[in-house]
């Protein structure tokens, strides 16, 4: 289902068979599509680390790495972090081991790693909201919420494709992903934070605060190579009218479902509970 406002744009999209896709960057939830890792996969990963693949933080990889980490503490480091342990006690005792660092400066160390990897972060969830795009469907119709948010206090309508009409190898269907609600963040592969390809980091996509678990999300992912107008691969099976819409704009979705033979019904009150029900009217 994709609820929409009775506005040009929509209107536009509905005569086309389009949906629009958007850059993450514009979304109303500054915190979707940001990844979030933990200072302990962040050590590891420099540990971890393949010197043949191209990264952008070479100056903390040489510095953790190369004069850091002796081969001889790499493996208990390792060990210790896959256990679950802490990173800061160990990254703090690691440079007073050295013996170059009182334990002053050892803290000292550990913020400036811990501002370095805020800071690729950051630039990392930029860069990715840049350049994926993105249109969000819902799996029911009945949901208040989403009348009220996203079409423009139930004065919009709704719009449901019947994807069992779809070949199982449409790639439409390859493209959607279901949200996952969850109340702390996923973890995000740590990997993508540092290396080249951003858009293979799908959990980002597809993982949002449960704050937001009303929604009921599915997702369409396209690389910012597509267009944001984005052809349906099938017609509406059915359009939906907000209880509040005007006559006016009735009557142009009717008079556009007439043509194509799409059924028409309308939202109402259910009388009896504090939910929506609807009725065909075309």
């Amino acid at each position: 289902y994709k609820y929409r406002s009775c506005n040009k744009n929509s209107f536009n999209d509905l005569y086309n068979n389009f949906v629009h896709l958007s850059y993450p960057i514009v979304f109303n939830d500054p915190l979707d599509c940001s990844s979030v890792c933990t200072y302990e996969q962040a050590l590891l990963l420099s540990l971890l680390d393949e010197k043949k693949q191209k990264h952008n933080h070479d100056d903390i990889i040489d510095n953790l790495q190369n004069h850091f980490w002796p081969d001889d503490y790499v493996e208990f480091v390792k060990t210790e972090l896959l256990k679950g342990k802490p990173y800061k006690p160990i990254l703090e005792n690691r440079i007073q081991e050295m013996g170059a660092f009182s334990k002053w400066e050892a803290q000292n160390y550990y913020k400036h790693f811990k501002k370095e990897i805020d800071k690729q972060v950051l630039i990392y969830n930029d860069d990715f909201k840049r350049k994926i795009l993105l249109c969000s469907f819902a799996a029911t119709v009945k949901n208040n919420l989403m009348w009220s948010h996203y079409s423009n206090s139930h004065t919009g309508f709704c719009v449901e494709y019947d994807l069992s009409l779809l070949d199982r190898n449409e790639e439409f269907l390859h493209a959607l992903y279901p949200i996952i609600y969850t109340k702390s963040p996923m973890l995000a592969n740590i990997k993508s934070c540092f290396y080249t390809d951003p858009t293979k980091d799908m959990l980002t996509i597809m993982n949002k605060s449960s704050d937001w678990s009303y929604e009921q999300e599915y997702r369409l992912f396209c690389s910012s190579e597509f267009k944001q107008d984005y052809f349906m691969p099938i017609l509406p099976s059915r359009i939906f009218l907000g209880l509040n819409i005007s006559d006016k704009d009735q009557e142009k979705i009717i008079k556009f479902a007439k043509k194509y033979y799409i059924e028409v019904r309308k939202m109402k009150i259910n009388a009896s509970s504090f939910s929506l029900a609807h009725e065909r009217v075309y």
